[in-house]
């Protein structure tokens, strides 16, 4: 009989060959280079920032500015139970098919590319005379992250009253990643996120001040613009919320004829006028592209200049909200985390566990097996940090809840507790895989009952004024869905 010692040993060396073959799915994933993103409007979000018809206007005017051109308008549209309104883009006119071209794409708007919100430095350094100096070297000293990089513009455009940053962008941004101590403590104690999300928070609000501290440190020894920890958060809400991933605008597209970028990480991020006042819809058909238009008849006056393009798939009624889907593969918890609401019947309702679910699974339902010693240095080795070190990147098992089926990243998971099953002595036809999926499951089931119960007493407890009311609704439908969803399951 092996010793404990050998056998984890052993299980390692699987373990490692498993992890670079598979992937990992994660919790939490920012922009990818695929994934259009933009922001759904709040049931509350104007009533709370547009305190008097002089911000509303402004904000509509400037709105309109992209919109009107183009037919559209900003409209509030009421929500499916009546309870509310939502801000949405509506179109002012029909938008039929192309004639002759019954597959071809109705472009209902258009952007010029000069408008776009950029990272300082990062593209089109001619568009960025307008930049600070002082400011282009604070931003190259403090990070070379897209996302924050994209972050601290808002911050410097915001401070420097940018009309659409200040207009058109709430003040306040309701979501998992700003809510009150007094409401964190109650998601804690309910355990209503699943512990990759309530990982995801934290180590997204430790990143934040990592980069305050960073950007204050910067500026020493210059003229200092200062920023609270609130108006960080409010940045990368908005980044998070409202940008897109342009490879288009990648300097390798712009200097080579290559298609393809090596480096993810550095695919520039945008935010688009106009584009981010789409509200959310699956499957919208809505398409965004980078093109080139000649303006000008003789040879002399011609000129060439980029606009992004954003056409739909589908044709588009008169008074019809436009929409464009802001990922088709985001579950309601990635939904909340990022844009504060969920979606009833979400047809990708996902569940996640840690590499910690799964040994604290394994653990009860074998705990002559996987025994404490055992599950600490399952948690420790340095071979496993992708599923047990805290970021916001990290490694996850996923259950297609509407499918019915574990993801092969659960898969995997469940292979690497049964590999290690055998090696410890135990049959091969031992049952670990379903038994273990089982008590993940009921005992997220159980976690759901108790969050549902909690969010209840404290929506009670909310005034229907309070803004962070809405929110809590959102909360509750999407603790709800996922139970609904899992108590569908029958694991054999």
């Amino acid at each position: 009989m092996p010793t404990t010692r050998t056998v984890l040993r052993s299980f390692y060396r699987r373990v490692w060959i498993i992890f670079l073959t598979a992937r990992p799915s994660h919790c939490y994933q920012l922009t990818s280079p695929s994934n259009h993103s933009s922001r759904q409007q709040q049931h509350q979000d104007n009533q709370n920032y547009e305190t008097t018809d002089s911000c509303a206007e402004k904000s509509a005017a400037a709105a309109e500015r992209y919109l009107q051109p183009f037919s559209l308008g900003l409209v509030d549209f009421p929500t499916e139970d009546g309870s509310g309104a939502v801000r949405g883009v509506q179109s002012l006119v029909d938008r039929p098919k192309p004639d002759g071209n019954s597959y071809g794409p109705v472009v209902f708007l258009e952007i010029p590319l000069e408008d776009t919100i950029l990272s300082s430095g990062s593209i089109f350094q001619e568009q960025k005379e307008d930049t600070d100096e002082s400011w282009m070297t604070t931003m190259r000293h403090v990070t070379s992250d897209e996302e924050e990089r994209l972050a601290i513009e808002l911050l410097r455009r915001r401070k420097n009253n940018d009309p659409y940053v200040t207009n058109v962008f709430p003040r306040h941004h309701l979501s998992i990643w700003t809510l009150p101590q007094d409401l964190w403590n109650d998601m804690v104690t309910s355990k209503c996120l699943p512990r990759c999300y309530m990982e995801s928070f934290r180590a997204t609000r430790d990143r934040v001040r990592g980069v305050c501290q960073r950007l204050v440190d910067a500026q020493k020894g210059h003229v200092t613009i200062s920023f609270s920890f609130e108006e960080c958060l409010w940045a990368f809400s908005m980044v998070r919320s409202r940008s897109v991933a342009v490879p288009e605008l990648h300097p390798s597209r712009i200097s080579t004829t290559t298609n393809d970028l090596d480096d993810v990480s550095q695919v520039p991020l945008a935010i688009i006028p106009g584009l981010d006042l789409l509200n959310h819809q699956f499957a919208s058909g809505t398409l965004l592209q980078l093109l080139e238009e000649v303006s000008g008849e003789s040879t002399v006056d011609k000129a060439t200049h980029k606009i992004w393009a954003l056409s739909s798939t589908k044709p588009i009624k008169s008074g019809d909200q436009v929409f464009l889907s802001y990922g088709d593969d985001k579950d309601n918890w990635k939904l909340l985390l990022t844009y504060g609401f969920a979606v009833p019947s979400n047809p990708n309702s996902m569940v996640f566990w840690t590499w910690q679910d799964l040994l604290e699974a394994a653990n009860k339902v074998r705990p002559n097996i996987f025994q404490d010693r055992i599950v600490a240095q399952l948690m420790d080795h340095p071979q496993l940090r992708a599923y047990t070190t805290l970021s916001e990147n990290r490694a996850t098992f996923s259950f297609d809840a509407k499918g019915r089926e574990p993801r092969e990243s659960l898969s995997n998971g469940l292979r690497m507790l049964s590999d290690l099953v055998v090696q410890l002595g135990q049959p091969k036809d031992d049952r670990l895989s379903p038994d273990v999926l089982d008590e993940l499951i009921q005992s997220r089931l159980l976690a759901l009952e108790v969050c549902q119960r909690e969010l209840k007493r404290i929506h009670k407890s909310l005034c229907e004024t309070n803004e962070w009311h809405a929110f809590v609704e959102q909360l509750c439908v999407a603790a709800k869905q996922e139970e609904h969803d899992l108590g569908q399951l029958s694991i054999s």
